[in-house]
Formats: C-alpha cells, sequence, structure tokens
C-alpha cells in the first residue's frame, strides 16, 4: 500500500463519527470507535507514534453495511476475517488515586493443607506499562481453556523449571465476586472452564478468569521455594543469574514513560547506586526495597493534600515521601526499568488470617499491589516494597551458599520464553 492511501486514526475517526449519524446500524460502528480512542490513550501510554495504516480498523467498520467495501485498499473483492484462536483487546487503565480507600469486610476465603504454613500473596493482575498516573497494559489476547487442561500450556510464563513445588487451594468468592480468579505465582490448573489472558506474542501473564459459573473454585499452582537446590532461590542464584533476558520481556518490562523520572527519583537512584552490594539486579532490587520500607518513608493512604498535581506518581512519591502501596510499588519499578532491570506491577491481596483447620480469611483491607522482577532461568520474582502499616510477610531469600558451594542452576529442561 502506498503512504497516499494510508489513513491515520484521526481520518478514521472522522468517518466512523459519520457513519454512527447515518441510518445504519451504530452498535458495530461505536464499537471500533470505542477501540481507537483507547488506541489512542493506549499509544500515549506507550510512548508510540499515533498512526496507523488503519486498514483493518476500516474493514470493520465497512462491515455495517453487510459486505465489506475496500476499494482503493485491497481492491474489490470482498474480505472474509479468517476465524480468530483467541480474542486480543485492550483493557482500561488502572488510575492511581491519591487516597486508597478499602474496608474491612471478607474478600474471600482460601480452603487449604492446614500443614502448609506458607503465606502467599493472592494475585489477581499484572501490568505492563506503567504511567505517569497510572498502570496499564499492552493489548492482551485470551484464551479460552477447558477445565482440568493446562493453563499456561506453550506461553512464556509457564511455570516448568526447577525447585517449583505444586499447591492446591479452593477459593470460596465473598466480597470478591468478580470473575477474576486468584492465586500465588503461575497457576497451572483449575476445575473451571476459564480464560486466561496474557500480553505479548510469547506469553506473559495478565489475568485468570473464569468463562461463566460462579461459587468456589479449585486451582493448583506451582510456586517458587526459597532454598539452595536446583532453581530454587537465593541471593547467590540470583546474582549469577545474569541480564540475559529474552528479548520480549526487554520490550514489554522495562520501558519507562517520559516525564516519570525527576530529580528527586534521580536522588534515590543515586543513593541506591552507591549502597547496593553490586549493580547486580538483585542487589538493586534488595537495597531499593530496604530504602523504601525503612522510616525515610511513611505509609499514608490519603495523600490529597500534596501537590502532586504536576508530578508523575514516582516523582510525587520521591518528593514527598508519603504513600501507599502503589505509589511504593510504582517507584520501584520505574526505577529498576530505568536501569534495563525486567519489572511489573502486581496488583492483588495480602496473606489473610489462617484458623487451624486450614481455613485463610482475607479481608477487603487485604488488597494490595507489589512488584515482580524477572531473572533468566528463575521467571518472575516478588519484592513488596511497601513498609510502615504493612509488614512484608515475603520470606527473605538466603543470602548465600553452604561455603565452598557454587549456585545450583536451573535445570536445563527449562525453555526459554
Amino acid at each position: 500500500m502506498s503512504d497516499s492511501m494510508r489513513l491515520t486514526d484521526d481520518q478514521i475517526t472522522a468517518m466512523l463519527l459519520e457513519r454512527v449519524a447515518s441510518p445504519m446500524p451504530p452498535d458495530l460502528t461505536a464499537a471500533v470507535l470505542a477501540d481507537v480512542r483507547a488506541a489512542h490513550r493506549r499509544d500515549r501510554l506507550l510512548g508510540r507514534r499515533m498512526l496507523r495504516t488503519g486498514t483493518l480498523l476500516v474493514a470493520a467498520a465497512l462491515l455495517i453495511g453487510g459486505g465489506v467495501l475496500v476499494a482503493g485498499f485491497a481492491g474489490s473483492t470482498p474480505i472474509t476475517p479468517p476465524p480468530a484462536p483467541a480474542l486480543v483487546e485492550a483493557t482500561a487503565p488502572t488510575e492511581v488515586e491519591q487516597a486508597w480507600t478499602t474496608d474491612s469486610s471478607p474478600a474471600f476465603t482460601v480452603t487449604r493443607d492446614p500443614s502448609d504454613q506458607s503465606a502467599w500473596y493472592w494475585r489477581a493482575a499484572t501490568y505492563d506499562v506503567i504511567g505517569l498516573k497510572e498502570f496499564a497494559r499492552s493489548d492482551t489476547t485470551t484464551v479460552v481453556r477447558k477445565a482440568r487442561t493446562p493453563l499456561m500450556a506453550t506461553l512464556a510464563d509457564d511455570a516448568t523449571q526447577a525447585g517449583l513445588r505444586t499447591f492446591t487451594f479452593t477459593i470460596d468468592p465473598l466480597g470478591f465476586d468478580q470473575s477474576t480468579m486468584l492465586s500465588p505465582a503461575t497457576a497451572v490448573e483449575t476445575d473451571q472452564r476459564s480464560r486466561v489472558s496474557y500480553i505479548g506474542q510469547t506469553g506473559f501473564f495478565a489475568t485468570l478468569d473464569r468463562d461463566g459459573g460462579s461459587g468456589p473454585y479449585t486451582i493448583t499452582s506451582r510456586v517458587q521455594v526459597n532454598g539452595v537446590g536446583p532453581g530454587q532461590l537465593n541471593e547467590t542464584a540470583l546474582r549469577a543469574a545474569g541480564t540475559d533476558y529474552p528479548p520480549e520481556v526487554v520490550t514489554l518490562f522495562t520501558g519507562v514513560e517520559p516525564g516519570s523520572i525527576g530529580p528527586n527519583a534521580r536522588a534515590i537512584e543515586a543513593r541506591i547506586t552507591a549502597e547496593a552490594k553490586s549493580r547486580a539486579p538483585i542487589d538493586l532490587a534488595d537495597r531499593l526495597v530496604t530504602l523504601l520500607r525503612s522510616t525515610d518513608y511513611t505509609y499514608d493512604t490519603d495523600i490529597r493534600d500534596l501537590p502532586c498535581t504536576d508530578l508523575s506518581m514516582v516523582e510525587c512519591f520521591a518528593t514527598f515521601k508519603r504513600g501507599f502501596c502503589q505509589y511504593y510499588a510504582a517507584t520501584v519499578a520505574v526505577i529498576l526499568r530505568d536501569w534495563d532491570v525486567p519489572t511489573r506491577v502486581v496488583q492483588g491481596f495480602l496473606p489473610g488470617a489462617r484458623d487451624a483447620g486450614g481455613i485463610e480469611r482475607v479481608l477487603n483491607s487485604n488488597a494490595h499491589a507489589w512488584v515482580e522482577v524477572y531473572f533468566p532461568g528463575y521467571g518472575w520474582v516478588q519484592f513488596d516494597p511497601t513498609g510502615g502499616a504493612l509488614p512484608s510477610q515475603i520470606s527473605p531469600l538466603p543470602s548465600a551458599l553452604p561455603s565452598g558451594s557454587a549456585a545450583p542452576p536451573p535445570s536445563s529442561s527449562v525453555a526459554a520464553p
């Protein structure tokens, strides 16, 4: 197609607006128009130039009248789109406000092995785009999985590396009665027909939702283990993991939006590089989390009194040193990304209180945000930088292997994403 025959999003929008005013059915036109507007917003978040050829959008719009007319684009031959095995869609950004409001009502209960005393963070969603005042995702692809079939098969975030253990539990949604299904680390199977949404071409987890139905659901997950065995997590092993990241990990999880980092965030960076044990990602992450969890920073769920209108959420937090979990998480993610360390923001729930019978009760006030950092061979490792009233329940990593030992590598069966 020649450049003179390309349409910009603005031209497409004008065409669709004209068709909305026509007597033809407006529902599909309005849907495509909304998608174009959403694309504009994603482009701003992702730093893309707002210019597309628009061929597919025009074809979708012209479907309203029946056949497809694409004169000047593909001749007069009708276009029949092939059946899609998955749905690609945009998701609305999550705005980061200046107040964090929850309540102490029940969110859900977890029935689990009473002998397992591990505290798990309950992951609901991940975000690869960190805007100035919002979290967002690149376009997600959604696939439907039948009950009791592998959820993440063939995807980059499939949990197949050595050192993982299996954890099965049943969640009974109470106040948290959305379609979103919760799991620590990587869910690999559920007893429900479900929808897996992922980011990127190779498949990085975004959300897991039930495909209809309600009530309790059972999930089996594979979770990481702290220790010194092959594939287990310890500082020495993660320090040796290096920075040979898969290309799409770099593309999706190291971007920093212009304007995110100001002079006070730069001051944090300078302090961390001066105080960290090394420039290895594990040492940078550990030192940054330790700093933000110190008394230098104050956990505060209401910062509406701060003059942050013209500041990014990261620079606001770096300047006034007050905020809640989303501000802590954004600051760690953006600073690590500025050092080319792949990091994503995660939202979900903190561990709840467990009784002797293995029932864990999680409240809406346990809603939380944290970060996950990517380590080659080990995948995503979680860090919780939020201090103050919310002590971290992530077990600290063993600092070193036994004297004279080398860091055991992950299993050679691990497939590169």
